[in-house]
């Protein structure tokens, strides 16, 4: 929420789509290696779980090393690298790191590239039938609406689970079940009026354990009336590291910092983060 407050402006309203858990996992690899108050700010910053914690979830990632000439041939190491996450995501993102010198590059100077990919496939347990598809207005803001296809509720979607809540609703759409058990789902919370969604942000933020929990739904389904959901695609790309530091985590960046400890061998020099790059892209 603290990300959604700082990423999402009022004043700027725009869609985005990002991941607090892609952020958490290259933190929390990015502490294992890291020393002194810069670990410590970073265990800080992702919760009270305390480093040695994030450390050790740290190393249950599914991760990879490999070593790349950063100096010899930048062009190639930044070519190889937006291969791999071009392949970790079924082609979904290409060339997340650009060419020339900006915020998020590789040049000659990089040390190391800490790279984090999440890729979910998922198939709703209660399905939608394409010959239901209808078009439909969708209102983008109070005054502005647009045309788009709707996913229409069948008969599969006579109960679901909803909450109503004084000033906003929530639905949860569950996902097939997962590998090993895992259940995954969709929340969608809609605002009762158009341009309630700036104000829904603050209210949920200002009590994430409670409105962000699983009581926030009732125990059993409800009866449904209409359920038409829009279809959508969402890109959104930032170099998030001032918004890291406007968040008050600002020590890995700092030139005296040293997250050294996650290179081998004995590194020569002090190893600082100089930029965070994230990229999501959501299709419904």
């Amino acid at each position: 929420m603290r990300l959604l407050r700082h990423l999402g402006s009022p004043d700027e309203p725009a869609n985005l789509a990002f991941s607090p858990l892609s952020f958490h996992a290259v933190l929390s690899l990015l502490a294992s290696g890291a020393s002194g108050a810069a670990r410590e700010q970073i265990a800080a910053f992702l919760g009270p779980a305390g480093a040695d914690a994030h450390a050790a979830l740290a190393s249950k990632f599914k991760a990879a090393v490999r070593t790349i000439a950063f100096g010899d041939n930048p062009a190639a190491a930044r070519a190889e690298i937006n291969d791999w996450f071009r392949s970790e995501t079924g082609g979904l993102v290409e060339n997340l790191l650009g060419e020339g010198e900006g915020e998020g590059s590789v040049d000659g100077s990089t040390v190391v590239v800490l790279a984090n990919s999440l890729y979910f496939n998922g198939h709703w347990y209660n399905p939608f039938f394409p010959r239901l598809t209808q078009d439909g207005i969708f209102h983008v803001s109070p005054d502005a609406a647009v045309r788009v296809p709707f996913m229409t509720g069948s008969h599969l979607h006579t109960f679901m689970d909803i909450g109503c809540h004084p000033g906003f609703n929530v639905l949860r759409m569950p996902y097939c079940t997962g590998g090993a058990g895992r259940k995954f789902a969709m929340y969608i919370y809609l605002p009762d009026e158009r341009d309630g969604l700036a104000g829904l942000v603050r209210q949920i933020s200002s009590n994430p354990a409670a409105l962000l929990h699983k009581t926030i739904l009732p125990k059993r389904p409800v009866t449904v009336g209409e359920l038409k959901i829009p279809k959508f695609e969402v890109s959104f790309k930032v170099e998030a590291s001032r918004l890291l530091r406007d968040l008050g985590l600002d020590l890995p960046f700092h030139p005296a910092a040293d997250s050294s400890a996650m290179l081998l061998g004995s590194p020569q020099k002090k190893v600082a983060v100089s930029s965070v790059l994230h990229q999501l892209l959501r299709q419904c």
